[in-house]
C-alpha cells in the first residue's frame, strides 16, 4: 500500500516545477480544457470552463525508472498556490479523483497535497450518487484494499495513517502459505477481491 500513496503524493507534489525532482526526468505535464493564472496571488485553476460535470484535467507523471508504469490523475477541477519564492505550497484535485498506476489505483472526492509538512490527504467518497460504492476513499492494490474516512500519507516519516480508523481487506492469498494446495484457485479470488477499477475518465 506504501507504493500507492507514494504515486498519489507522487501525481501531486511532482507539480512543483524545479523542486526536489531530477532535471533529466521528463517533465509532468497537466492537460485541461481552461486554466487560469492569478499571477498577483499565485493561484492556478485547471478546469472545464463550461461546466464542472466531466473530468477533464489530466496530470501525467512519467516513470522516474525506465520500464515503470506512468502514473495518470484524472479530476474534475484542480487548484495550485504558489509561495512568495516561486515554490508550490498546496495542490488540490477536486472531485471524482482518479489516480493510476500499472494494476494499482485511488479513487475519491478529494486529495489534497501540503508542502509544509509533506503531507497527502485522500477524502470523500468517488461517486457520491453511487449507493453501491464506498462512502470513503479508497486504495486498491492485489495485495489488499483499505478504505477510511481519511488516508493521510506522510512523506516525512513514510508513514500511512488513518486518524479516524477505517478497513483493511486483505486477500487469502497474501495470508497463506506459499504451500498451500492451488486447487482453491486463490490467484482467481484475489482477481475478483481487488479488480482495478476503470481508468477511463468518468464522465456524467
Amino acid at each position: 500500500m506504501k507504493a500507492l500513496m507514494v504515486l498519489l503524493a507522487t501525481a501531486l507534489a511532482a507539480a512543483a516545477a524545479g523542486t526536489n525532482e531530477s532535471t533529466n526526468r521528463p517533465a509532468l505535464t497537466i492537460n485541461a480544457k481552461y486554466s487560469r493564472f492569478d499571477l498577483k496571488n499565485y493561484v492556478f485553476l485547471y478546469s472545464n470552463v463550461t461546466s464542472f460535470a466531466t473530468n477533464d484535467v489530466t496530470v501525467f507523471d512519467p516513470p522516474a525508472k525506465p520500464g515503470d508504469p506512468p502514473t495518470i490523475m484524472t479530476c474534475v477541477w484542480l487548484t495550485a498556490t504558489r509561495g512568495a519564492g516561486g515554490k508550490i505550497e498546496n495542490i488540490t484535485a477536486h472531485e471524482r479523483v482518479k489516480i493510476d498506476q500499472g494494476d494499482r489505483a485511488a479513487r475519491g472526492a478529494l486529495a489534497v497535497y501540503t508542502a509544509t509538512n509533506e503531507q497527502m490527504v485522500l477524502t470523500g467518497a468517488f461517486d457520491p450518487s453511487d449507493t453501491n460504492s464506498s462512502a470513503w476513499p479508497v486504495l486498491f492494490s492485489s495485495q489488499g484494499n483499505l478504505t477510511g474516512p481519511k488516508i493521510v500519507y506522510d512523506r516525512l516519516n513514510n508513514e500511512l495513517i488513518m486518524p479516524e480508523g477505517g478497513t483493511t481487506f486483505i486477500p487469502q492469498s497474501t495470508l497463506s502459505n506459499t504451500n498451500r494446495d492451488k486447487t482453491n484457485k486463490s490467484v482467481l479470488n484475489d482477481k475478483l477481491f481487488a479488480p482495478k477499477p476503470n481508468s477511463s475518465p468518468t464522465n456524467r
